[in-house]
């Protein structure tokens, strides 16, 4: 891709860890310096086009088409085609007088001539039709007799328009009437009447339609059908009475019989208590060992093994003798899992050689064979003694990591896993409530988190609350003895951040896997810092060394990563020997 064609295109991001993505900074600002930089951080997942790419960096597109060149060789960035942005948008006015114009109405069309309505077509007046309807009802059933013409010998006015009668059907059983008179039948028509019928309008006389028709011969063939009969042959129908089923003579109860007597059953098999597997599944490979050698009591020693107390306070907390103490740390020291250190053997000069003992007498005991000091264990008062012996977990150093940390940092260096000692309800509410009033309602899901499973990183990562912070609370609920910690074997932490994690571990201890997990993620480094401890120049110390240890060179010197962090020139620290 050469030139400015390149910005044709658009330019997606390709990385896919935090590792790959501090590598491709690296190339990128060793090659192209700021600006380079400022474009691998410009560009995102979605993608942008190179005009867009060129604003938000404010690299021009010439030095901004080498640049993605560069990226696009070496996998960085993604090249996909798309539509380059047109011309920039008109200016308010312009829009302003084009939306006018839209707004203006369209010209009417001129009107059409209007003519006028059509005239309906005339017919010619229908002139009224005499006729005679006498109606005789003769209980149900009505007679309509036919139309008759006058019986004057004067013509109508007008011809007589044909009339269509319904056929009226005859019902099947309808009784028979003695025939009438022709006089009464058929009679001449009055000249009142005739008048009158002159006036009837013509609806009444018009003949029905053929919808009409069909709804009058329905109920006509209904009524043939079904048959009607006059009121008196109907018959009386007398009302039944509704039949009752007879009642079932009431059953006589069955005989008891008492079953015979069953023979007592064997108790249930009561369940065993807890399954030790469902408990072994929260111990590590160390504690599993210690449990298996001293069980329950050699967990509470290790328990307390913290770099802080003496062997007489474990011995005070835990109940054991001295002879089961020495035991249990002779143990675990042989397994790796703790170092023991003594500052009176190193600190001691050493002994004088010595002279050739002289021949003991006959009967005497054999040199190194004196017998035993009484059962005193304790020196006598004037005696000065020697500086109690401190425990904590082993951490074993390499010389290629730099030097070996000292006896008051070693205590601060363990991954502790706290873990709940009580199951009391009333006395967790309690906690939870002193720890709210003291330090937050965000504290308080710390002490819902331990488990027993997740260590001070995972609840620093979980909650992004301090780590120093957090072991103030840990401090605070150990003085309640609701909790108890439980440093993390060296074989754990291993497995679970792997080699890099564990010699980050080795050299600068549970702060340095904190600010190893932080790296990657979108945090600055101050914010960093600020998670991991209260001393900013020894975050600069663990940064670079983890980027050394990762094989990533930093393009920026320390004094760059002090301006970060705010610390001045007169604040620097001489690197530790």
């Amino acid at each position: 891709m050469a030139g400015a064609e390149g910005l044709d295109y658009i330019i997606k991001k390709a990385e896919e860890s935090a590792v790959q993505k501090f590598k491709n900074q690296n190339k990128v600002l060793k090659r192209f310096k700021k600006p380079g930089l400022k474009v691998y951080k410009a560009i995102t997942r979605k993608g942008l086009s190179g005009a867009e790419l060129s604003e938000k960096s404010g690299v021009s597109p010439e030095e901004l088409a080498e640049i993605v060149s560069f990226m696009e060789k070496a996998g960085m960035v993604e090249l996909e085609a798309g539509e380059v942005k047109g011309e920039k948008a008109p200016k308010r006015e312009e829009r302003k007088e084009e939306k006018k114009e839209e707004e203006k109405p369209a010209p009417r069309a001129p009107p059409r001539e209007e003519l006028p309505p059509a005239a309906p077509p005339r017919l010619p007046p229908r002139a009224p039709i005499g006729i005679n309807i006498s109606p005789e009802i003769t209980g149900r059933n009505q007679r309509v007799s036919a139309i008759q013409p006058p019986a004057s010998g004067k013509p109508p006015s007008a011809p007589a328009l044909p009339s269509r009668a319904p056929p009226a059907a005859p019902p099947k059983f309808q009784p028979r009437i003695p025939p009438r008179g022709v006089s009464e039948e058929i009679r001449p028509i009055s000249e009142e009447e005739m008048g009158r019928e002159e006036r009837i309008p013509e609806e009444r006389i018009r003949p029905p339609k053929a919808e009409e028709k069909e709804i009058e011969e329905k109920p006509a063939a209904r009524e043939e059908e079904e048959g009607i009969k006059p009121l008196e042959f109907e018959e009386e129908k007398k009302p039944v009475a509704p039949r009752v089923p007879p009642r079932a003579p009431p059953r006589t109860p069955p005989e008891e019989i008492s079953p015979p007597p069953r023979a007592p059953r064997a108790p249930p098999p009561q369940a065993p208590p807890e399954a030790p597997e469902a408990e072994e599944e929260y111990l590590t490979p160390s504690e599993k060992a210690i449990k298996d050698r001293y069980g329950e009591v050699g967990l509470k020693v290790y328990g307390f093994i913290d770099g802080q107390r003496t062997a007489e306070q474990i011995m005070r907390e835990t109940g054991v003798t001295e002879a089961q103490l020495i035991e249990m740390l002779d143990f675990m020291e042989k397994k790796g899992i703790i170092r023991l250190e003594h500052p009176e053997r190193r600190r001691a000069p050493p002994p004088p050689p010595r002279a050739a003992a002289p021949m003991a007498p006959p009967g005497a005991a054999p040199p190194g064979m004196a017998p035993p000091i009484g059962p005193q264990l304790r020196p006598p008062a004037g005696a000065v003694q020697a500086p109690k012996t401190m425990f904590s977990p082993m951490v074993e150093e390499k010389p290629e990591l730099g030097a070996q940390i000292s006896d008051k940092e070693l205590a601060s260096v363990s991954l502790d896993i706290p873990t709940k000692t009580t199951k009391d309800i009333i006395a967790e509410i309690r906690a939870k409530a002193q720890v709210m009033l003291k330090f937050g309602k965000d504290y308080v899901k710390a002490f819902e988190l331990m488990d027993g499973k997740r260590d001070v990183v995972d609840l620093t990562l979980q909650l992004k609350l301090p780590l120093y912070k957090i072991y103030d609370v840990l401090k605070f609920l150990q003085e309640l003895k609701v909790i108890m910690l439980k440093p993390s074997a060296r074989e754990d932490i291993r497995r679970k951040y792997g080699e890099d994690g564990y010699s980050v571990y080795k050299k600068y201890g549970r702060e340095g896997v904190l600010l190893y997990q932080l790296i990657g993620k979108e945090m600055s480094l101050k914010e960093m810092a600020a998670l991991t401890t209260l001393e900013p120049s020894k975050v600069i110390d663990m940064f670079l060394f983890i980027h050394k240890l990762l094989g990533i060179e930093l393009p920026i010197d320390e004094e760059v990563l002090r301006e970060r962090l705010g610390i001045k020139k007169e604040e620097k620290k001489p690197p530790p020997a």
